[in-house]
């Protein structure tokens, strides 16, 4: 029952030897790093990284980050020693990376919106202490000072409303006619990155990681979402037989396939298939030509 566990599992898991060849693999360590009994792992890690997984290996650590090079591409993996100490799970960060750097990205305002609030709140500041200098030496004020007083004032009120209007602009730019996705995996990081990444661009999100609990909010309200994105390999319900109940409901919801299989066609009830890790430019710009 353990080693059918194992072999299906999402996540790949190889078993070492003391020279750190592999002498067991799972379906996983090969589709996601390309790792097979009879490498030595240390080789498919990246050479940067190479010393500090061999000291790893013979240390107290549990988990360790690094890249393995996959069929001449660089992946993050996370290593997780099984309780044996020669069992290691391999994990593939790279989707989460990406996802989280385009997120931060997403979150960062614009540089030139940061350079004229910075210019303008400077400038604010600076009447604000000429004023200030004004009513601290001149007491009771000169007609001079009045002057300067008045047309330093005006200055600060000009350069506050200039501020408050940039910003106005940019509240503007969040529509009021939002696109709503509904979005479904059952890993937990991968969905709530997703989810952000998605309100990042100003998309309304509802996302699940249980496939059954998704398609019976469809159910109740299909009209309330305009694209759905499905994870293809889920338990339960999958992202197939899910995306064909969702059209039973909904005939003309648009849906898009996230699958990590390397064969798969194209099912006709699916607007496009993604290859996993998802390139989010791809799905980014799949999303923004189905909801144009």
């Amino acid at each position: 029952m353990l080693e059918e566990l194992i072999q299906n599992s999402p996540i790949g898991f190889i078993l070492l030897n003391e020279e750190n060849e592999v002498l067991q693999s799972n379906d996983s360590a090969y589709r996601l790093f390309s790792i097979r009994t009879g490498d030595n792992f240390i080789i498919c890690v990246h050479i940067d990284d190479q010393l500090r997984i061999k000291r790893f290996l013979r240390s107290e650590e549990n988990k360790k980050e690094c890249i393995i090079v996959s069929e001449g591409k660089q992946k993050i993996a996370l290593i997780t020693k099984a309780d044996d100490g020669r069992g290691l799970w391999v994990q593939d960060l790279s989707l989460q990376k990406a996802l989280g750097k385009r997120l931060q990205s997403a979150l960062t305002p614009p540089r030139r919106l940061i350079k004229d609030l910075r210019h303008l709140t400077n400038t604010a500041l600076s009447y604000g202490e000429l004023v200030q200098l004004i009513l601290d030496e001149s007491f009771p004020t000169t007609k001079k000072a009045k002057r300067n007083l008045s047309r330093y004032q005006s200055h600060l009120i000009k350069h506050l409303q200039a501020a408050g209007k940039l910003l106005n602009q940019q509240k503007s730019l969040v529509r009021s006619d939002r696109k709503h996705i509904l979005i479904v995996d059952d890993e937990l990081i991968i969905t709530e990155l997703l989810t952000e990444l998605m309100r990042a661009k100003l998309y309304k999100v509802t996302s699940f990681t249980d496939s059954t609990s998704a398609l019976k909010a469809f159910e109740i309200n299909p009209t309330a979402f305009d694209l759905a994105v499905l994870d293809h390999q889920m338990p339960g319900i999958d992202g197939l037989e899910l995306a064909q109940n969702m059209r039973q409901v909904c005939a003309n919801i648009p849906i898009i396939l996230c699958t990590s299989r390397s064969e798969f066609a194209s099912p006709e009830n699916v607007q496009g298939v993604l290859r996993k890790p998802i390139d989010i430019d791809l799905l980014m710009s799949s999303i923004a030509e189905i909801l144009v």
